[in-house]
């Protein structure tokens, strides 16, 4: 997109606030923004000389619109935004030291964007409450022509007159929230630890407020958590003052909803097929369980001895992992009932049954790779199984052809999966040999191998 294709944009999207917020300046000619014998002047600001915010669609560090600048200028031509100097541009009202830096969208621009940046640690400034603030814009910049305006722009403007509630989390009218989660309150000024007791929730319920590093936002943690399906309204009383003593003019309400207590997913899902005999179940809800009922509410057949597992610090999630290796190629169901509670009480609404097939025990992998050619002589052999071997039964299963002797070993780690055997001499050289490996082979749970297994590799010449 071209630089005059950009400029209409932004000058477009302006005046589209500056209409909304009562401005009735023209729409400038396209001929004018390039025009060498018309002058720059300015055609609006936004916010207006003399207004009073707050501004939507401008910055504050307090809400959505951080990354939007401080204030907008637009002018009748295209101005060269490099004369826009640091000296050129005046700010007052700020009781620290800040400059202004025009937001570069393109070199040259008739509606120009302006960030005002503390000079202490580069962040942009803040507004303070109630404060007024005058920019000044003087006649040293100049428009692409080389022209500079006749005299001084100035405007003043009061971006955040009261103390008030900038944004909440989660937003109002929000909908299925987590109960684990903290709710936020954020303001336009610093309050302290004290500000919450001028906090209502409604329902009640037990918690800590916690005060943010800026001193900005009053952080709730509820304890254990919020209740399931459940309605809250918060209230942040008129009259609550910030650090300053400036006060909320009207009591701020908010509410939001929290989500159900519902079973989301497992592992196994249901209707799975081949699943692994070895691995733990898991099964995750919407939200903080009641532990204590977790016995009571899991049933499963074929019947299997095992206990519960917590992983992490998800509380909406439990394990159950078997004692014994589950039987092969068998269907077990597992079923959730009502007894399962979540933290603060509520039952889960219906029962939840999984169904899975368990799969045989099967070798996953070999090495060399079956076709394999021109492999070291020096090699081992290795098999990987997706159970763990019973070591005892490996010698009774393996066979090599032609023959070689060697040893057998389980140190490579991945818990008896693996079985490696070593020869005592180097293979022979440009020599083909099959490895069988028959259903004598079992599982440390004493599962036979569902069926033989065998794979072939070639050494090299040397």
């Amino acid at each position: 997109m071209n630089n005059h294709k950009v400029n209409c944009i932004l000058i477009v999207s302006l005046l589209s606030i500056l209409l909304s917020a009562g401005c009735k300046e023209y729409i400038v000619d396209n001929e004018i923004l390039i025009n060498p014998l018309i002058r720059p002047r300015v055609v609006s600001t936004y916010p207006l000389h003399n207004s009073v915010g707050p501004f939507s669609n401008l910055f504050s560090s307090n809400n959505d619109y951080s990354n939007n600048p401080h204030f907008i200028v637009a002018f009748n031509k295209f101005m060269n935004l490099a004369s826009f100097e640091r000296s050129s541009i005046i700010v007052r009202g700020f009781e620290k030291p800040v400059w202004i830096a025009p937001d570069y969208y393109s070199e040259a621009t008739s509606v120009v964007n302006f960030s005002i940046i503390d000079s202490l640690n580069y962040n942009r400034a803040d507004y303070e409450v109630g404060k007024a603030y005058s920019i000044t814009i003087d006649t040293t910049i100049e428009d692409i022509n080389g022209n500079h305006p006749v005299s001084n722009i100035s405007f003043t403007y009061i971006p955040e007159p009261h103390f008030r509630v900038v944004s909440v989390f989660p937003s109002k009218g929000s909908k299925n929230f987590d109960p684990q989660s903290n709710l936020s309150i954020r303001f336009n000024s610093s309050v302290t630890i004290s500000t919450a007791s001028s906090i209502q929730i409604i329902p009640a319920i037990t918690g800590s407020w916690n005060l943010s590093n800026d001193s900005l936002s009053l952080i709730f943690t509820p304890n254990p958590s919020f209740k399931f399906n459940t309605e809250y309204t918060i209230n942040v009383k008129e009259g609550t003052t910030d650090v300053y003593g400036n006060s909320l003019q009207h009591t701020f309400i908010t509410n939001f909803s929290t989500e159900q207590f519902l079973f989301l997913h497992s592992n196994p899902d249901s209707g799975s097929v081949g699943f692994n005999q070895e691995d733990d179940f898991t099964f995750t809800f919407s939200g903080p369980l009641d532990t204590s009922s977790i016995r009571n509410g899991f049933q499963i057949q074929p019947s299997v001895s095992g206990y519960f597992l917590y992983p992490g610090n998800n509380k909406s999630t439990f394990a159950f992992r078997h004692s014994n290796e589950l039987l092969p190629n068998t269907e077990y169901i597992i079923v959730l009932n009502s007894a399962i509670k979540g933290i603060d009480g509520t039952s889960l609404p219906t029962n939840q049954t999984i169904r899975f097939t368990t799969g045989n025990f099967n070798v996953s992998w070999s090495y060399p790779y079956n076709g394999e050619t021109y492999v070291a002589r020096n090699r081992f052999i290795q098999i990987y199984a997706n159970l763990s071997i019973d070591t005892g039964t490996v010698r009774y299963a393996f066979n090599i052809s032609p023959n070689i002797d060697g040893v057998f070993d389980f140190t490579y780690g991945y818990e008896l999966h693996l079985v490696s055997f070593i020869p005592s001499s180097l293979l022979a050289s440009s020599t083909t040999y099959t490895v069988s490996i028959s259903t004598n082979l079992k599982s440390k749970g004493g599962t036979p191998l569902a069926q033989p297994y065998s794979f072939s590799f070639t050494t090299g010449p040397n």
